[in-house]
């Protein structure tokens, strides 16, 4: 398997790569001149060139991304051994610095209260957001899913 994250993909991808049976069977069977074929495998090979760097440059920051929001998964946000560092991180990439502490002490005791829905979490956090005493944390998971929905 290769590991796209360390490989100069412009200078290991063969600008001839198999594309796959339906491409070269059309492209076989088609009234192009040879020049031409070639021509579109090269175009081809090069978008996907373009396409895996830009995956590349891309992937760490959205596996990061990632991670961080799974910090407010339902799953994780009800366990009593979850990382504070981890949500402090989710924060600090949103840019939420109103009431922070506030909000960091809703995260704490949010597994003190008993929760309905806490099977899916988007309706977990429609319910958080209900509630009075954890409107601050509420609104910081909308901000997040709203943000991962953008990208």
């Amino acid at each position: 398997m290769v590991d796209f994250k360390i490989i100069n993909v412009r200078e290991n991808l063969s600008m001839s790569p198999y594309l796959g049976y339906l491409f070269e069977k059309e492209i076989n069977e088609s009234e192009l001149h040879d020049d031409e074929k070639k021509s579109n495998k090269k175009g081809v090979s090069i978008l996907l060139q373009n396409l895996l760097s830009n995956c590349k440059k891309k992937l760490p920051e959205n596996l990061k991304l990632l991670k961080n929001s799974m910090a407010l998964s339902v799953s994780v946000i009800l366990k009593p051994n979850r990382l504070l560092n981890n949500f402090v991180q989710v924060l600090e990439r949103l840019g939420y610095t109103e009431k922070i502490d506030t909000v960091i002490q809703h995260w704490q005791s949010i597994i003190l209260q008993k929760w309905k829905k806490t099977e899916d979490t988007v309706k977990f956090w429609a319910k958080v957001q209900e509630s009075n005493a954890m409107m601050h944390l509420g609104t910081v998971h909308i901000k997040t899913y709203l943000t991962s929905r953008r990208k």
